[in-house]
């Protein structure tokens, strides 16, 4: 049983972002959040280099998931959604997945309060898996990641503290530039469903090539619906 299918992950998920707010009251909108550079910086901007090099292997330019661990014990895991250049067998365009995860945790390769950190980043060995994917199933899917990308603004749940996982997505817009953002700590329907078609590419990725087919399907019809909502 892959780690996507196994209903943990999604348990991880909820847990992160759902329940850590002070208060169920607390305020909260259906929309991606801005990253703060703040964030990212010092320890946390090594942090985002060493999983960027190690993870990033293929382009996300349609859509990126990243999924870091947090105080978890699972390791990180970055999915990628990218075109390439047209076949020569074909003559037609095409759509690739990948989903990259380290042996361990990367977070482990940062010092922390000056000690010397667990492990070594330059000898973590990743597990790599590649899946086509169908062309119009790939285009529904960069297309609910763009639109929920320029539709993200502040998160009103400033006094919330999250302690589970941190989901980041990212894709390319039209005019090149990249769009970067993540989860906001208390989710609602349309961020929670972004975060599970971003596991559900990883289901594809896992699947044998002869169940990739449905699952395609399944996420195409989830990409689809998705945007529909958001652009209500």
């Amino acid at each position: 049983m892959n780690r996507f299918s196994f209903p943990l992950s999604f348990v991880i998920v909820l847990l992160g972002h759902l329940y850590n707010c002070q208060a169920a009251t607390a305020p909260s909108g259906d929309h991606l959040v801005p990253i703060d550079p703040q964030s990212e910086l010092g320890s946390e901007a090594a942090y985002r280099k060493i999983y960027e090099a190690k993870l990033f292997m293929t382009p996300g330019n349609l859509a990126r998931f990243v999924q870091l661990p947090g105080p978890l014990a699972q390791p990180e895991v970055v999915i990628s959604l990218y075109q390439r250049r047209k076949s020569r067998r074909t003559g037609s365009n095409e759509y690739w997945v990948t989903l990259t995860e380290p042996i361990g945790r990367l977070a482990d390769c940062i010092p922390v309060d000056g000690e010397r950190p667990k492990l070594n980043a330059q000898t973590m060995r990743v597990r790599r898996f590649d899946a086509p994917l169908p062309e119009s199933t790939a285009l529904a899917v960069n297309n609910a990641w763009l639109t929920m990308l320029r539709r993200a603004s502040p998160d009103p749940c400033r006094e919330c503290i999250a302690e589970g996982t941190t989901e980041i997505f990212s894709a390319v817009a039209r005019d090149g530039k990249l769009l970067r953002a993540t989860v906001p700590i208390k989710t609602e329907p349309n961020t929670l469903a972004l975060t599970k078609l971003g596991l559900a590419l990883g289901d594809y990725c896992y699947a044998a090539p002869d169940r990739r087919g449905e699952t395609a399907r399944d996420i195409e019809a989830r990409a689809r619906r998705l945007q529909m909502r958001t652009l209500e």
